[in-house]
This record gives structure tokens, C-alpha cells and sequence, in this order.
């Protein structure tokens, strides 16, 4: 082989080298041009966490006018620190609070009293600035004694009525006793309770307090509204011995009435809402009588008053509310109801909606929006289903004082369909509205399809008792009042979901009284059966409920 074959030779493989190493350049550049979504780590869900404080937390031998710096471990903002971070013992003016990158900064104004344990407790305001995570709650806790107090109280709030927890509700503490601490001090400690009621005091110092819960709607920390509601210990507490409180809230009762507010709800249809139930209000007319112009409907709870005009003239009328003494004048003029009634786009149709059609052990009902003047028995149609479908009879009466509800009874079989028919302009109202055809056609239930409850009741204490059933709306299904222990039995109950409740009936007037703080009287105990009683077709439940 000569020289020059092998120089051809080596210039072809360094040739080819090249071109190689050319390519691949080229599919490198190429593959690094190429868009691809970029694939990130998970999401941060973690709160930021504090990973220095200076001074340390729990310090002693604090000084007023000394500044704390908290450092977290990612960028922070504060919000709502007025109302989000709560101080015990309470300062007269509240500490500055400046963020600085991942610096908390708190600065007081107040002078510190002597041998006091403070703590700063913030309630879900410190976030991070990326993904908005809030500390649930952090505190902070310094003496400017020589020891951190360690006194311990805790315990649950809850809904006297409902017994659900009570969330977000104050918890005063307050180191003496008198009538009117929550309406005129405020705490001497102060904390909050959680999602689940639960509220801890874990560095006072060590003694007897008397405690309130409070719904403070102002933020003043006092009990100086009746629509605050409130809960007491009728006892002093005390550090280390109260670790299991339970305090029960309640709307405070009062007694004296007020108009909360009166409208025009629609031409001919007033509405008064009252402050408490309107068991002895009265109402009277400057000119003419009361009684025989307008139909007067009471809400549920007995605290707003529903008025129809039976007359609908245009004139105007002065309307004279009272209880016991007088509350209140009402002046409705022709214009005020034209003017409320563009606002609320009056309906001009009566509505009618047909109830327990299907039910074996309730009247078939019919259910309206404003009172009835006048029903057309003769536009109304119920038929039989069967091969030969047959018009059966029926009567209608009212269900109820204001004209709102009637019922259709006839003789129910088992497993039966039936069409109801009612032609348009059957029903009319007070106002003159009528109603749009109806049609409905329904199946009756049958005795299997429903289940049967029996309760045996021990009354440890032979108390006066409301035993109730509620369903899934909370709505009370059946109630039996009584003083002694024995057996409750319901029958044909529908399938679901109920709750046994029983009040104590304490003054015996066959309902539940709330409390009054200024008499010293909590609300009457409800007991609730530990677990919902399930309710099947064809099956006979028991029950053992226990009442001490």
C-alpha cells in the first residue's frame, strides 16, 4: 500500500468523523427548539412556618417598648390583624404590624403591666405571598416576669338549642364576679373558639375566673347588643381543674317588643317583623275595622306578621301596631304600593302546588301563595285510573285560618293511581289572581312503605319532658309531651333519616325557653339521642333513650 492510499484513506474517515459529529449538533439544537410544557413540582399547600423570633418565644423579663421580630421560612403578608389577632390581657391600643420580606415586625404603644404573661394569638392572617396558605393559628407568648404563667382552662361552646359547635365565638375571661362584667369591662384574657368549638387557654395564671362566650357582632368586646348571642359558666372556673367546660349559647331572652321593620311586600300585602315572638300583638285601624279588611298571617316562629288587604282599594289607610302599649304606625298610600310593587315585579299569577299526593297516611294538600277569596268546585276533576277510568268524589276544606291551604280528601286506596285535573281560573286569590291549569297524577303508597319507631323512654328523673322526631329539613315530624318513663310508639313514618330530641321542660309551658343572663338563667337542656335513627320500609325500629 502506498503513501498516497493511505492518506486517501485517513482524509475519508476524518471526513465522516465530521459529518457525524455535525449531526449531531444539529439534532441537539433541533430537539432544544422543540416548545414542551414544562413540568413543575407539586404544588406548595404548606403554611409558611416561623424558624426564628427575637425575642425567642415564651421569653421572660420583657421590656416595654422592646420590638419582636418573627422570621418564617417563605414571604408573608398579614390581613385583618385588627380582628384576626387577638391579645390577652387586652391592651388598650393595639401593637403595630409591619412585614418586611419574611419578617413579621410587632411594635407595642401601651405600657406592659408588671409580672404579666401576654400572649399574641393569630388567628388564620399570616399567609404566604405565592399560593395565599395561611398559619391556622400561631402564637406568641412572653412575661415581662420572671416566669411564663401556665395556668390551663379549655373546654367546648356550643349551640344551646342545635348542641352543634359553636366556630369563631369569643371566650372571656374575666378575674372577678359581678352583674355586669360583659356589659361594661372588657376581658382580662381573650381567645377564640375553632371549627369545632374548642377553645384552650394554656398560659394565665393560676386562680379562679368567671368565663362568657359571645357572638360580638361590633367588635367591642361587650355584650351590649340583644342580637349578640351569649353563654355563661354559673360558676367561677378555675386553672387545672376546668379541662372539659361545655358552654351553651343563646339569643338573650327579652322582653320588650319592637317593629324591626314593616313593608310593602306587594300591592294589598303588608309584612311586620318583630324583635320576639308576637304572642299579644294587636293591630287597628284609624278609619274602619281591622278584622274585616285584612287577613292577618303569623310566620312559624311568631315573629312576623303577614297582613292581606281583603279589600285592595286604592285609598290610604293608617294602620295602629301595638303590644300591651303602642310600637308603631304603618301609613300605606297608593303610591308606596305602586312604587314596591315595580320594584319587586309583582306576580300575576296564583301559585298552587300540590303536597302528599302519594302519601297513604296524609291528606292529599294544596299548598298557595297568598289567601283564597273563592274556589270553583266544579273545574276540579279526580279520577280513578283503572280499565274503566272513573270520576270519583272529593271534598275540599281549609287547613288553615289564612286561606293558604286546603285539603283534597277522598277515600285513598293502596297501590291506586289517581289524575288530579284542575282547570285554569279555578282558585282566586284576595288580590284577584288566578291560578294556570294543573295536573297531577300520583300512585298511593302503601303500608309496607313505611316504617315503624318504638322509643322506650327512661326519665331518670320524672322530669317534664318534649320528646321530638325530627326529619333531614329539621322540620319536627311527631312531639309527645310527658313526666314520666314509658313507651313512644310512631307509626307509618316515611323512610329517611331522623334525630330524637328531648327538652327539658323546666317552668312546664310546653315549649323551649332560651336564657336570660341578667336573671341568671340558662337556657332549658336539650338532650339529643347519640346516633340518627334510620327509618326502612317494612321494618319495626327500637330504641332505648335515656333522660337524666
Amino acid at each position: 500500500m502506498n503513501n498516497k492510499s493511505i492518506m486517501f484513506r485517513f482524509f475519508v474517515s476524518k471526513k465522516s468523523i465530521c459529518r457525524v459529529f455535525f449531526g449531531i449538533i444539529v439534532f441537539l439544537l433541533t430537539a432544544c427548539a422543540q416548545i414542551v410544557t414544562p413540568t413543575g413540582g407539586p404544588r406548595d399547600v404548606a403554611p409558611p412556618k416561623a424558624i426564628k423570633s427575637v425575642p425567642p418565644n415564651n421569653s421572660i423579663q420583657f421590656l416595654t417598648g422592646t420590638q419582636i421580630k418573627i422570621t418564617f421560612d417563605e414571604y408573608i403578608e398579614i390581613n385583618n390583624a385588627g380582628e384576626k389577632v387577638m391579645i390577652s390581657p387586652p391592651l388598650k391600643t393595639a401593637p403595630s404590624y409591619k412585614v418586611s420580606g419574611k419578617n413579621l415586625i410587632i411594635e407595642f404603644s401601651d405600657t406592659l403591666k408588671p409580672n404579666a404573661t401576654y400572649s399574641l394569638f393569630f388567628d388564620n392572617c399570616i399567609r404566604d405571598i405565592t399560593e395565599n396558605n395561611a398559619i391556622p393559628s400561631f402564637e406568641y407568648n412572653f412575661s415581662t416576669g420572671n416566669a411564663i404563667d401556665s395556668g390551663v382552662i379549655k373546654g367546648t361552646v356550643i349551640d344551646a338549642f342545635t348542641l352543634k359547635p359553636e366556630k369563631q365565638a369569643y371566650v372571656l375571661l374575666y378575674r372577678q364576679d359581678n352583674d355586669t362584667l360583659p356589659m361594661t369591662q372588657r376581658p382580662y384574657y381573650l381567645t377564640k373558639t375553632n371549627d369545632l368549638g374548642l377553645f384552650t387557654y394554656s398560659h394565665i395564671s393560676e386562680g379562679k375566673y368567671k368565663l362568657f362566650a359571645l357572638n360580638d357582632k361590633n367588635n367591642n368586646l361587650l355584650f351590649d347588643q340583644f342580637s349578640e348571642r351569649i353563654g355563661f359558666s354559673p360558676l367561677m372556673v378555675e386553672t387545672g381543674k376546668s379541662d372539659n367546660l361545655e358552654i351553651k349559647m343563646f339569643s338573650q331572652a327579652d322582653t320588650a317588643q319592637q317593629i324591626l321593620k314593616k313593608t310593602i311586600l306587594a300591592r294589598g300585602k303588608l309584612m311586620i317583623a318583630l324583635k320576639k315572638e308576637a304572642s299579644n300583638i294587636h293591630f287597628q285601624l284609624k278609619e274602619g275595622d281591622f278584622s274585616s279588611r285584612f287577613i292577618c298571617e303569623h310566620s312559624l316562629h311568631n315573629d312576623t306578621v303577614y297582613l292581606y288587604d281583603k279589600y285592595f282599594s286604592p285609598d290610604t289607610i293608617t294602620l295602629y301596631i301595638s303590644d300591651r302599649q303602642l310600637l308603631d304606625t304603618f301609613v300605606v298610600s297608593p303610591s308606596a304600593e305602586r312604587k314596591s310593587s315595580r320594584k319587586l315585579s309583582e306576580s300575576t299569577h296564583l301559585s298552587a302546588t300540590v303536597n302528599d299526593a302519594k302519601e297513604r297516611y296524609l291528606p292529599l294538600m294544596i299548598s298557595f301563595n297568598a289567601p283564597l277569596k273563592n274556589i270553583n268546585n266544579q273545574k276540579i276533576k279526580l279520577y280513578k285510573l283503572t280499565k274503566d277510568t272513573n270520576e270519583i268524589p272529593f271534598n275540599i276544606t281549609y287547613l288553615d285560618s289564612v286561606r293558604k291551604k286546603i285539603i283534597v280528601a277522598f277515600k285513598k286506596e293502596e297501590q291506586q293511581t289517581y289524575l288530579l285535573k284542575i282547570a285554569d281560573s279555578t282558585f282566586w286569590s284576595y288580590n284577584m289572581l288566578t291560578n294556570d291549569s294543573i295536573k297531577a297524577q300520583f300512585t298511593i303508597l302503601t303500608e309496607d312503605d313505611y316504617g315503624n319507631l318504638l322509643v322506650h323512654l327512661d326519665n331518670k328523673k320524672g322530669q317534664m319532658l318534649i320528646v321530638q322526631l325530627l326529619n333531614e329539613q329539621n322540620d319536627i315530624v311527631k312531639e309527645q309531651i310527658l313526666n314520666e318513663s314509658g313507651n313512644i310508639s310512631w307509626s307509618n313514618l316515611s323512610p329517611g333519616t331522623y334525630q330524637l330530641k328531648a327538652i327539658i321542660d323546666e317552668n312546664k309551658n310546653k315549649k323551649w325557653d332560651t336564657g336570660n343572663y341578667f336573671l341568671k338563667q340558662l337556657p332549658e337542656r336539650i338532650i339529643i339521642f347519640a346516633t340518627p335513627i334510620q327509618i326502612r320500609a317494612k321494618w319495626d325500629i327500637e330504641e332505648k333513650f335515656i333522660v337524666d
